[in-house]
């Protein structure tokens, strides 16, 4: 019968190869996971945008100052939507250092004068 050798099987049972034989049957493996950016005017475009399994997408909104990050893990599950704040980050000036004034304080010479000072008058 078909020469399948399995007497229960239909005719031609054996046309088609199990997954396990079969290139094609097999889960396509996402070796790169693309990141791209698109420029939206509000939250509800990002809502509505769907994403690429094993896919992530960064939504920017320069209007309103706002960054979402949207992913979707490698069997197309979304993930949590992330939202950020855009703000410039501004330069500091450099610290400047403020010398402290040493004439309220004694040296270590001056020290060694009192030091000889009071051991001459306790002689």
């Amino acid at each position: 019968m078909g020469g399948t050798g399995n007497y229960y099987a239909p005719y031609g049972a054996n046309l088609y190869s199990t997954p396990m034989n079969n290139q094609y049957n097999m889960p396509a493996q996402n070796t790169t996971n693309s990141v791209i950016t698109v420029p939206v005017t509000n939250e509800t475009e990002v809502q509505n945008y769907l994403v690429g399994a094993g896919n992530t997408v960064i939504f920017v909104d320069f209007d309103h100052g706002r960054l979402w990050i949207k992913s979707t893990a490698a069997n197309g599950v979304p993930m949590q939507l992330r939202t950020f704040k855009l703000t410039e980050v501004q330069q500091e000036p450099p610290v400047t250092v403020t010398p402290i004034p040493t004439e309220q304080y004694a040296t270590k010479a001056d020290l060694e004068d009192l030091k000889k000072t009071i051991e001459s008058l306790l002689k």
